[in-house]
């Protein structure tokens, strides 16, 4: 199919949404599918996508529309399957699936959906495929955007040159985003809390069965255009909504400055684990010698190569040496003073400061 002038091709679903593009190739043989979409171009649809992203919110929410536009044309590469399952009856039946193995957007791509919206020169998503005795199933796979990655969600904002988003399985069984990693310059906001890394940022997510499920239909347009002749494959994915970042790791000048916590630190490597999908609960600092990692806490600071830290209950362990800051109300003597004052403490073989 190829439009002409302003006139574009526009090929619509009512289950699988719309694609418009310059021209639109579809070529099948007994195994494979490979669908082009040229030119500049947009993809919706009426049901929702996963919204559950890194640092920009703690869970997904029932969602509007998807909307997708690129700049440099659209592949999609999927394969035929027939499958033969048996049903309660004992009756055999053969179907014929769909099924998506890849899909990339070319150039600047901006991927809208509410309030939340991921841009990037390229965006690569790949699915998985279960088999079962019920029949076939896809979910999403991965997420990749590469170059010049921009993520939104109301004021929160993320910056890095990759991003990959991974799914899997929660314990309802449903497909929940379980990491996404960062990768190359990255700069996170959420709120007043920013971190800064140079290297990567990786953020692992837990999710809990028995909350709010997003139904999705495949965004993709490999339904749309297939479906002249035949079975379309399942493509109905459902999204677990209680993902929630639980482990945060970063790598490359690390820094975090965070005000709700009076937490400001700085390191080479960070290791921390997170509660109620915002706040720093514990963490492993590392650096180096001559570029020791630092903390500094409502009532103390610590600087050593290696800290371990207890942000809720003010906890720190630094083995070797290191130095460390504390407000006090009274004096070396014990008197008590107006304005509290920095006492400092140095030592080589190790400290533990149970605040």
């Amino acid at each position: 199919l190829i439009g002409e002038g302003n006139e574009p091709v526009v090929v619509r679903s009512l289950q699988q949404g719309t694609v418009i593009g310059e021209s639109v190739s579809l070529r099948r043989t007994n195994e494979t599918i490979d669908i082009v979409v040229g030119g500049p171009g947009r993809l919706w649809g009426d049901a929702g996508v996963p919204t559950s992203t890194p640092l920009l919110s703690t869970h997904a929410s029932q969602l509007g529309p998807a909307n997708i536009e690129f700049a440099d044309g659209l592949r999609a590469a999927g394969r035929i399957l027939q499958k033969t399952t048996l049903d309660f009856t004992g009756s055999m039946t053969t179907r014929e699936y769909r099924l998506l193995d890849r899909v990339s957007f070319g150039g600047r791509t901006t991927l809208q959906q509410d309030d939340t919206s991921l841009q990037a020169d390229q965006i690569d998503v790949a699915f998985s495929v279960v088999e079962s005795w019920r029949g076939v199933q896809q979910s999403m796979d991965h997420v990749v955007g590469l170059g010049n990655v921009l993520m939104n969600q109301g004021s929160d904002r993320l910056t890095c040159d990759k991003m990959d988003i991974a799914m899997g399985a929660g314990p309802d069984g449903k497909a929940s985003v379980k990491s996404a990693t960062a990768t190359g310059s990255v700069s996170a906001l959420q709120g007043d809390r920013s971190l800064q890394a140079t290297d990567k940022l990786i953020v692992d997510f837990e999710s809990a069965p028995g909350k709010d499920v997003v139904q999705v239909t495949d965004v993709a347009p490999a339904s749309t255009l297939a479906a002249a002749s035949g079975q379309t494959a399942s493509q109905s994915l459902k999204f677990s909504s209680a993902a929630s970042p639980r482990r945060l790791r970063a790598f490359g000048e690390v820094s975090v400055i965070d005000p709700s916590q009076s937490l400001d630190l700085s390191c080479e490597q960070l290791d921390c684990t997170i509660a109620a999908g915002k706040d720093i609960e514990s963490a492993v600092l590392c650096g180096f010698a001559d570029r020791p990692a630092s903390v500094k806490l409502d009532t103390f600071s610590v600087t050593g190569k290696d800290i371990t830290l207890d942000v809720a209950n003010e906890w720190a362990d630094v083995p070797g040496e290191g130095r460390m800051t504390i407000q006090s109300g009274k004096d070396l003597d014990g008197r008590k003073v107006e304005q509290p004052i920095p006492i400092v403490v140095t030592w080589t073989d190790g400290m533990k400061y149970r605040g």
